[in-house]
């Protein structure tokens, strides 16, 4: 707050926060009452998780920010910018207008993020890149390619988290770890992309292998752009037998595959940042909505 002191605050037209800041928002409408205030929420809010399987163990590590901070932030906002349904949708669970709320997708460098021209078809790769923690649905791949036994690669980027380690000890030779690597030349080297993620915002990682080509098998929770037997396949989170099928369905029918991969390209290219600017460009210019949400449901939800 002592930060602020130092803005010249009656100048500003526009505050766009990634965090939840009510008593910052309080004092920037003090000073300055015309003063507008986009709230971005990248991932789906903490009540979200109440709804997820196995929430206890799953997200025992997670930091969460209390509901009432958040709620105050989100009525506060004239604009909520979210960039998928997923996200949209938990944030209508707490009683929010929808017309504050714009849904505006991220977005890929699609000329950083291209196919692989003749890419070996042996030995076949599938691919997981991010945290790998059970948040991201690691846990729930892992055990699906365990009951698979497929003659191919599963080939993960990223982090390993802790409560992931127990289970890569016993997992087989197909399973690699690659830490952290340049995923711009390494990602198009796979032939299909699997994130079974629990709760995401709208993960970038599907964006970048949707523009290298790949076939992709995620989940609703993943806010992704992919539709379901166009550029993939949506699977329910925590559910490893259909993730499993959906592996297997990709692995073994090529002419699909070759289908999936040019929409998952035309689809990513319609996907620029440059698209992603101009969208929240034309939100900073909406009509300020400050009348936030019902009695009703705040109290049903997230009074103390």
């Amino acid at each position: 707050m002592k930060r602020l002191k130092h803005l010249d605050i009656e100048s500003i037209d526009v505050v766009h926060s990634w965090d939840y800041l009510p008593g910052v928002y309080a004092h920037l409408r003090k000073c300055n009452p015309s003063i507008r205030i986009v709230q971005d929420v990248p991932i789906a809010l903490p009540e979200t998780l109440s709804k997820i399987r196995d929430v206890r163990a799953l997200f025992r590590r997670e930091k969460l920010r209390s509901d009432a901070i958040v709620l105050n932030a989100l009525k506060m906002a004239d604009q909520i910018l979210v960039p998928s349904s997923f996200v949209r949708d938990s944030i209508r669970e707490t009683g929010i207008i929808t017309k504050k709320i714009s849904l505006v997708p991220f977005g890929v460098d699609a000329e950083l993020f291209k196919p692989l021209t003749n890419k070996p078809s042996k030995p076949f790769r599938v691919a997981f890149c991010g945290a790998i923690n059970n948040r991201k649905g690691a846990t729930y791949l892992l055990e699906a390619w365990k009951a698979m036994a497929l003659d191919a690669e599963l080939h993960l980027y990223g982090r390993v988290y802790p409560e992931v380690k127990k289970i890569l000890k016993s997992a087989s030779p197909s399973v690699i770890v690659h830490g952290h690597v340049d995923i711009v030349n390494e990602l198009p080297k796979n032939h299909i992309f699997v994130l079974p993620s629990l709760m995401e915002g709208s993960a970038k990682s599907i964006y970048e292998a949707m523009a290298c080509g790949l076939p992709v098998i995620t989940t609703p929770n993943s806010g992704s752009v992919v539709r379901n037997g166009r550029e993939g396949f949506i699977v329910p989170a925590c559910e490893t037998q259909a993730l499993a099928s959906a592996i297997k369905k990709l692995t073994r029918e090529k002419n699909l595959r070759v289908e999936m991969s040019l929409r998952a390209r035309r689809r990513a290219e319609q996907y620029t940042w440059k698209r992603y600017g101009e969208k929240v460009l034309l939100l900073y210019k909406k009509p300020a909505n400050r009348d936030a949400c019902t009695k009703k449901s705040i109290n049903r939800r997230y009074a103390k």
